[in-house]
């Protein structure tokens, strides 16, 4: 993933259980738990995923970075 300062990034991600089944909302959870970290373990973002209407198992996030005053790329996996 690349995102420039102050931008947004949509995130797509399938999620499946220990069983190998998709990942399904329940109705008054939260989706999986998203946070992006720096490399000291700073947190720059943290929110919820939310599911894909019909695609089962697979959700988004749209992570902001704020504008931090970074000189150096950062490579993410």
């Amino acid at each position: 993933m690349r995102v420039v300062e102050g931008g947004t990034q949509q995130l797509r991600a399938t999620f499946v259980d220990d069983n190998g089944d998709a990942l399904l909302p329940t109705e008054f959870g939260s989706g999986p738990l998203v946070t992006v970290l720096t490399t000291d373990a700073d947190v720059v973002y943290e929110g919820n995923a939310y599911p894909v209407s019909g695609e089962e198992g697979v959700w988004e996030c749209d992570v902001s970075v704020p504008v931090m005053g970074l000189v150096d790329e950062i490579t993410t996996k």
